[in-house]
């Protein structure tokens, strides 16, 4: 009997590898896909803190963001899913699960437990905070922005439980992408309420904004106010130039357009005009007083022109 023997250890740790490599990437795919259509952070949290918890078999997790000085940090759950157990409540002092494990978060490393009942960085009273926690084991991930601990990521069990390095690194990569859409989403959300407020004001003082991409043949984008103004629908923001001209009032037309391309062709950054216009919704004929600034490239063609319509009517 002729027996070889062959070293195959390299070989099953690159399979082992690479196997992880691929659950990572299909994990990472299907939570930025339940992620893209959120436009609440806190929607983004508890979803992320869900397709954790589920693909990982834990009980519950919860993003938490963190205020206050070192030491006297205090923690705000901003979103949490829990399958089993008791969730966080929505603020509470972290120095009540010990300072020496909060000390570690501080410095950016994530935080592994695997029996909390029997942690030796851990008090009596502070197991008993985690017994009343009802988390034996979890992974908490910092995160830290500009030097700030700013928020953090725990996934729990109900039982003790020794963390996978592949499961920690999940933990890892969904806080930081978690954190990136929420900064998104409040990014967005930010940018919603300063276009009502924009709107409002406009509406107040009854002034139409628009924007008009020169390069792409003269395409505008109008406010609210702006249809209001020009008696057009509300769902109609985006009109061609041609789509303008047809409504100033045929005595005004040519020299309105002269007076429009006689600005861009300049070397200026301003137009200022004063035309009549025939409103689609009632007939009505309507002064308009145009003002505009123009952007220009480094060429000084013009390639955007941003400005504002009021109806000067009664002042004629």
């Amino acid at each position: 009997m002729a027996v070889v023997f062959r070293d195959v250890l390299q070989r099953r740790k690159a399979e082992e590898a690479l196997r992880d490599s691929e659950e990572r990437q299909a994990f990472l795919l299907k939570l930025s896909d339940a992620l893209r259509p959120l436009s609440a952070p806190s929607d983004v949290a508890e979803t992320a803190c869900r397709v954790l918890v589920e693909h990982l078999g834990a009980s519950r997790a919860q993003l938490t963001e963190v205020t206050g000085e070192p030491g006297a940090e205090v923690g705000e759950t901003r979103g949490q899913y829990v399958r089993s157990g008791q969730g966080m409540p929505k603020r509470y002092l972290l120095k009540l699960f010990g300072e020496q494990l909060v000390a570690i978060l501080r410095t950016g490393h994530s935080l592994v437990l695997s029996n909390t009942a029997n942690d030796p960085r851990l008090s009596q009273a502070q197991r008993e905070a985690f017994s009343h926690a009802e988390s034996p084991s979890a992974i908490t991930v910092p995160l830290i922005k500009e030097g700030c601990f700013v928020a953090n990521l725990t996934v729990h069990d109900h039982k003790p439980r020794e963390w996978t390095a592949n499961e920690i690194i999940f933990v890892e990569e969904t806080a930081e992408r978690t954190w990136a859409a929420m900064e998104r989403a409040r990014a967005e959300e930010t940018l919603r309420e300063r276009e009502a407020d924009l709107a409002r004001v406009q509406r107040i003082g009854e002034v139409g904004g628009l924007d008009i991409d020169i390069a792409q043949g003269l395409r505008s984008v109008r406010s609210p106010e702006y249809l209001r103004l020009h008696g057009l629908p509300q769902d109609g923001r985006e009109e061609s130039h041609a789509d303008w001209l047809a409504r100033v009032h045929p005595d005004d037309r040519h020299p309105a357009e002269r007076a429009l391309f006689d600005a861009l062709e300049s070397d200026g950054f301003s137009y200022d005009g004063e035309y009549r216009i025939i409103r689609p919704s009632d007939g009505a004929v309507r002064w308009i007083h145009a003002r505009a600034d123009i952007e220009r490239d480094g060429d000084g063609k013009a390639v955007r022109l941003v400005g504002a319509h009021t109806d000067v009517t009664e002042q004629k």
